[in-house]
């Protein structure tokens, strides 16, 4: 496919949008999903003369009887709505921003503003199909990308950010819960939202809720500081137990169910635990697990469900109420917590 390169003013693109001649969100474009902070620093970019990355279009329809055309905008869709929100005044702006509002700005830096010059890469009058395809390629990389690479190219906000801290924490690369792999393909994000949302909900299968969240809780997730904190306490004890390195329990989809059950029974059910118990009890049953007699049921049953996949709900189910029965054995109890509501 040959494409040409053009420049065009920023006063032309607002024109062209007004006028809509420009259509921003065509069937196959994404969701607006930038956050404010994304936006300011966007037109931090602009004001202070940096260039930013080209923008692609396509020929749309065409009225032969008017001669009217119009234009998608194949890829671009948050930075060109973003400098239509600032020049239209749409776009709320805190002290904290550090940038002026388009109406503030004196008459030269606003003819500044309007003459700044984007690259625009025009695919001409291609099919839907061929502006399809050339629109997952630019979002896409030389390699197919995993639902979570996805995912996180569409939301990098609030909750992406929170999953990136707590995927983060030191206790996984302690454990070496994840390979050079997993991180380099985002797994451990994936994992850490996976178990995130588990505590606030319950044990999911597929995809769709770690969409919502990615959604609902793009532009701000007000319970990361407090959930990011609990976790540690969890992580905490799990490292207080000195568990050996040689016992299942560091698997993926074993920690995975430990920290959430031990998350659970202290921090949504408000109890606590006998540490020296919680050792003896997860001991001997990863004991039993690594090599589970004909007669243990219930070694037996959870080794099933462990060599399942992580994001396995029946699965999950299974390896929790078996986790949950064995963590039961060493708690002694304590008041509910007071602070719980407004977490799920």
């Amino acid at each position: 496919m040959k494409t040409d390169a053009t420049n065009r003013k920023i006063r032309e693109l607002i024109e062209a949008l007004r006028d809509e001649r420009l259509l921003v969100r065509p069937p196959f474009q994404r969701k607006l999903v930038w956050t404010h902070k994304d936006k300011i620093k966007f037109l931090k970019t602009i004001l202070e003369d940096y260039p930013f990355p080209e923008i692609f279009v396509a020929t749309g329809e065409l009225d032969p009887k008017t001669a009217k055309g119009v234009e998608w905008l194949v890829d671009g869709q948050q930075r060109v709505s973003s400098i239509y929100e600032y020049f239209s005044g749409i776009l709320p702006l805190k002290s904290s921003d550090g940038i002026e509002s388009y109406s503030d700005l004196s008459p030269e830096q606003q003819k500044k503003f309007l003459s700044y010059t984007v690259v625009v890469r025009d695919l001409g009058p291609a099919s839907l199909n061929e502006i399809v395809e050339v629109f997952e390629r630019i979002n896409s990389t030389s390699y197919t990308l995993n639902a979570m690479e996805l995912e996180n190219a569409r939301y990098a906000g609030a909750f992406s950010r929170f999953g990136q801290d707590l995927a983060d924490n030191p206790f996984f690369s302690r454990h070496s819960i994840f390979s050079a792999g997993d991180i380099r393909r985002m797994r451990d994000l994936r994992f850490a939202l996976r178990m995130a949302i588990t505590v606030l909900t319950t044990y999911f299968q597929g995809t769709t809720k770690l969409k919502q969240y990615l959604d609902d809780f793009n532009e701000e997730f007000s319970q990361a500081p407090l959930l990011l904190k609990r976790f540690d306490e969890t992580f905490l004890t799990i490292d207080s137990l000195q568990l050996d390195t040689g016992y299942r329990v560091w698997q993926q989809a074993d920690i995975f169910s430990v920290i959430v059950e031990l998350y659970t029974a202290k921090f949504v059910d408000g109890l606590d635990f006998d540490r020296e118990r919680l050792f003896e009890v997860l001991t001997d049953f990863y004991r039993r697990v690594e090599t589970p007699r004909p007669d243990d049921t219930v070694a037996q049953r959870y080794l099933n469900a462990a060599t399942k996949a992580t994001n396995n709900r029946n699965s999950q189910i299974a390896r929790g109420e078996i986790l949950r029965d064995i963590i039961g054995k060493a708690i002694i109890g304590g008041l509910p917590l007071l602070d719980q509501a407004g977490l799920k």
